[in-house]
């Protein structure tokens, strides 16, 4: 029986540090699974990972290391931000709703 593989962290983005399927290396959009080749993986959070929320529609907040706050439609960027502190991940969640309010106001 072969041993499932923990998620891979990688630098990206800002160095930021982003979760990615072992197998395939794309980005981890969910946490037991990789959508591009379908191959579990077990979630291993890293002490120095960022905080990653991945919102409906397509929107997922990265918040790196040096407090920069980088948001993503389908892997576009769309919204960054320079912070001091760190946020929370339900404040994270909520700048993702802000920002698809304004975005829908359009």
């Amino acid at each position: 029986m072969r041993r499932i593989k923990d998620i891979a962290w990688h630098h990206e983005y800002d160095d930021a540090l982003s979760p990615f399927c072992p197998y395939c290396n794309e980005f981890a959009y969910e946490k037991d699974h990789c959508v591009f080749c379908g191959k579990k993986y077990r979630w291993v959070d890293n002490e120095s990972a960022n905080s990653i929320i991945v919102e409906q529609d397509g929107y997922t907040a990265v918040q790196c290391g040096n407090g920069h706050i980088h948001i993503y439609k389908d892997e576009r960027w769309v919204y960054h931000e320079s912070c001091t502190e760190k946020k929370t991940e339900d404040e994270l969640r909520e700048q993702i709703r802000f920002l698809k309010e304004l975005r829908d106001e359009k």
